[in-house]
């Protein structure tokens, strides 16, 4: 059947492009498909993995992984299983995994990505939820504060304004 891709329990080689560097991400927690350029770090990751997709079968032949993350040209397994022991490794114990969503989203913002662009790479789909999680901090007020005196403090100084006199009473 043409166009017809197994589900496998992963990222599949079938939703990336090599050539356009960019990932198909089929479904997802808000139920749709979105695209995400591959560039930086998860180019290399993605890099990497593509010179890994060949392992050595049992029969001594060669096989090749349909899956970006293998083991052997299996599924790695339940991601849950491997979170706690990474997530102690990283020293970010109390992290969810669902963190890492929000953290994205607020550190695009931050680096300037318009909210519309954080919103479709986040797969937020209304302005209320992306709000929900671009969490506001001590620092962004402080940094908000530092920004607005440094704008005052180089901006033309504004004629004084004289209030108007009271209308004389008739």
């Amino acid at each position: 059947m043409v166009g017809y891709r197994p589900r496998y329990p992963g990222l599949a080689w079938a939703d990336v492009d090599m050539l356009g560097r960019v990932l198909l991400l089929p479904d997802s927690k808000n139920g749709e498909g979105r695209t995400l350029a591959l560039e930086g770090e998860l180019w290399e990751i993605i890099s990497r993995q593509w010179s890994m997709r060949e392992y050595p079968k049992r029969d001594g032949t060669i096989g090749v992984s349909a899956l970006v993350f293998h083991r052997q040209g299996r599924p790695v397994g339940d991601f849950r299983k491997s979170w706690q022991p990474a997530r102690e490794a990283a020293e970010a114990d109390g992290k969810l995994f669902h963190d890492f969503r929000r953290t994205a989203g607020r550190n695009m913002i931050r680096a300037g990505v318009s909210e519309t662009v954080a919103m479709k790479i986040t797969g937020h789909k209304t302005r209320s939820m992306f709000d929900r999680y671009n969490i506001t901090s001590e620092n962004d007020i402080r940094d908000a504060m530092r920004k607005t005196q440094n704008y005052l403090a180089t901006a033309p100084k504004q004629a004084q304004i004289t209030p108007f006199k009271k209308a004389a009473s008739s």
